[in-house]
């Protein structure tokens, strides 16, 4: 569903979009965390905890649009001959990052405070946004990947491709391969026991 959201839309708006999005539900979250007493929050079957939680995870979720769209940006703006290597690259730098934010995260966390990390958070998406509205990509709305429609975005189809995944096809669903299959097999021969010698 997020890449038919990047084919379907301009990667620039894609990207401060998503960065909107953390940030508003970031910022969500940390004010539930703020506002709400720590006996609360400590509560497992707590409504405030569960809200925190989701505002969180939200975030999380719509930042996962940036990773999908800056790598389709190396088909835009990169040369042929050039894609093989700044491929490379990007995916070493998202590589690098997340290691970067999940050491970051932790030391934030055990020398500060939970508030500490989602200041840093809401800080950092801002300043990638910031970053990103600078940018003047060449493109626009309309797909320019090619001359064919791009699908409109099947929200029911992505799930129910999540409930009922795809069945691995066998042999069995091409009668004239399961035919060769069967005429190639042949039973293995029975190996002589130590009572027959």
């Amino acid at each position: 569903w997020f890449g038919s959201l990047v084919d379907r839309h301009a990667k620039r708006s894609v990207l401060i979009g998503s960065s909107l999005a953390t940030a508003a539900l970031y910022s969500a979250g940390a004010l539930v965390y703020m506002v709400t007493p720590p006996i609360e929050l400590a509560a497992i079957s707590g409504v405030p905890l569960w809200i925190l939680v989701t505002l969180l995870l939200g975030g999380t979720v719509s930042g996962n649009i940036y990773t999908i769209t800056v790598p389709t940006l190396v088909t835009q703006l990169v040369l042929t001959e050039h894609r093989d290597r700044a491929n490379g690259l990007v995916g070493t730098t998202m590589g690098v990052a997340m290691t970067i934010a999940s050491l970051g995260s932790g030391l934030a966390l055990g020398y500060g405070s939970f508030s500490t990390v989602l200041a840093l958070a809401i800080a950092f998406t801002m300043l990638a946004m910031a970053h990103t509205w600078s940018l003047r990509l060449p493109e626009s709305a309309k797909n320019r990947s090619g001359d064919h429609e791009v699908p409109a975005m099947d929200v029911i189809g992505t799930i129910r491709g999540i409930q009922r995944p795809a069945r691995r096809p066998n042999a069995t669903d091409h009668p004239a391969r399961a035919t060769r299959t069967a005429r190639r097999w042949r039973p293995p021969h029975p190996r002589p026991s130590r009572l027959s010698r």
